[in-house]
């Protein structure tokens, strides 16, 4: 029962995310609302001040036209204009309150004292100054005519600078106090900001300084004692139980965790008894695979090498036989047994790469071993350089086409050797991924591949030829454009790199 009523690690998470997503949002909010309410306050206590100006700026354009012989109303009506653009600036109008229905008595409506200056400004500039402006304009728009005209012109002249010079004083203060106004209603706006920044960060702070708490303790402790055990059964140690025992949703789970650790100590003894069987079973299977195809390898490079050559000894010694029986001069026999000879010598060599091949192709170490191996021997006992370069150390080959492998570049490392005249060779093994190829590049700087290759080396060339077909390969053989013979062997794999995993 217990249980039911206590908050799972979602809910706590939760209840803490959604404190601060409020807390933000209400600080948020409440900054765009405050900024977008004293937004242009500046431009709006500018605006005020220049109307002041402007009042100013108008009596002293009266003066100077009172001193000059003929003045024009350009200047007045140009002010009177600026003056009326300023008082209904968007900016001024947006920053007055506008009235609002009283909450207590539905039938009234509450009018702020901004608003209300504003518009007793604006009713005096309308309804007193503007028109008196514009009848001053007005009267310097009339031509002065005879000597008692102008002197009638310069008497009103007076009159309405008088005028204007009464009520401009009062005029001023009321733009003053509602500049005073603006001023103060922006401040208090501020303040508002200020207080609720006083109290929604600190409890923003103390929520988001709780998160840290609540994931080290709820969260990442727990999360740590089960990966700890999870490394513990990764090293087959199914002894360790989890501590965390607190009802929420990690609660759980490390108590799943321990019954899996009881469950998992009691299968891993079944089926480790059982994977020896069956590993035992397996290694048997495979040393019998083994030993077969190592029969039909060591089969098939005598027929291709030693069986050919050997019959072909054979027809040798029988047309000596033939030509002993009916007495022909040595001059016949001689080109015979130099040809057997060599032949001889070339069945020879041959066994002997054959007995190297088969002893470097059981190498331990792998594929890599085998050619250095085999690079190893010959640069021992002959003046070419050579270097293996493997792109693709990991890879897994099965046995047959490692066989092959390294018996091709020994063979192809005997012909750099015999018959190239190459002072270096390079070899190079790289794998293909988009299209599972592996490719087997031996390359010399000898005096390149003859016209018809397979009479000088009939035997060599076939049996790569026949070692490609055997790992269902291609093997091209060709004379490189800046000299130099080119072997290249491509085939695809039984087994890709994902395949060892």
């Amino acid at each position: 029962m217990h249980s039911k009523h206590r908050l799972s690690l979602l809910t706590q998470t939760g209840i803490i995310i959604g404190i601060i997503s409020l807390l933000a949002v209400i600080g948020i909010s409440s900054s765009v609302f405050i900024t977008q309410t004293i937004q242009g306050a500046g431009t709006t206590i500018n605006t005020s001040g220049t109307l002041r100006m402007f009042a100013y700026k108008i009596a002293t354009q009266m003066m100077r036209d009172q001193r000059e012989e003929d003045p024009t109303s350009t200047d007045i009506r140009e002010l009177i204009s600026r003056f009326e653009s300023q008082l209904n600036h968007p900016s001024l109008q947006h920053s007055i309150p506008q009235p609002s229905q009283n909450p207590k008595e539905s039938d009234t409506v509450d009018l702020h004292p901004l608003y209300t200056l504003y518009n007793s400004i604006q009713w005096r500039w309308h309804e007193e100054i503007q028109p008196l402006l514009l009848s001053y304009a007005a009267l310097l728009d009339m031509e002065s005519g005879e000597e008692s005209m102008g002197k009638l012109k310069h008497t009103i002249h007076n009159s309405y600078q008088q005028s204007y010079l009464s009520i401009i004083d009062d005029f001023v203060f009321d733009i003053n106090n509602m500049v005073k106004l603006i001023e103060e209603q922006t401040e208090s706006r501020i303040e508002l900001l200020r207080n609720i920044a006083y109290v929604s960060l600190p409890l923003l702070l103390l929520s988001i300084l709780a998160a840290p708490f609540l994931l080290y303790y709820r969260v990442l402790v727990p999360l740590k004692d089960l990966l700890e055990i999870s490394q513990h059964v990764r090293q087959r140690d199914f002894s360790r139980q989890a501590k965390y025992t607190r009802k929420d949703e990690l609660g759980e789970l490390a108590r799943a965790f321990n019954l899996m650790n009881s469950d998992l100590s009691a299968t891993y003894a079944e089926l480790e008894e059982r994977i020896m069987e069956k590993t035992q079973a397996l290694i048997d299977e495979s040393n019998r695979i083994t030993l077969m195809e190592e029969r039909n390898i060591i089969a098939q490079e005598l027929h291709d090498s030693l069986a050919q050559s050997i019959f072909y000894i054979n027809i040798q010694i029988s047309r000596i036989k033939t030509l002993i029986r009916r007495e022909a001069p040595p001059s016949q026999l001689l080109p015979i047994i130099y040809e057997f000879a060599t032949t001889n010598d070339e069945a020879d060599r041959q066994l002997r790469e054959l007995i190297s091949t088969f002893r470097i192709k059981i190498n331990p170490e792998g594929l890599t071993a085998a050619i250095n191996e085999i690079i190893t021997k010959y640069m021992g006992r002959e003046s070419v350089t050579l270097k293996f370069y493997n792109h693709i150390p990991d890879f897994s080959f099965t046995h047959s086409e490692e066989v092959n492998m390294i018996q091709i570049t020994q063979e192809a490392i005997s012909n750099i050797i015999k018959h190239a005249n190459a002072t270096s060779g390079t070899i190079v093994l790289d794998h293909d991924g988009e299209n599972n190829l592996v490719t087997l590049t031996i390359d010399d700087d000898g005096g390149g591949i003859p016209e018809n290759p397979y009479r000088h080396n009939h035997f060599g060339l076939k049996n790569m030829e026949e070692r490609a077909e055997n790992i269902n390969g291609n093997i091209s053989i060709y004379q490189q454009a800046d000299g130099g013979t080119r072997i290249e062997l491509d085939f695809n794999p039984a087994l890709t790199q994902e395949s060892r995993l």
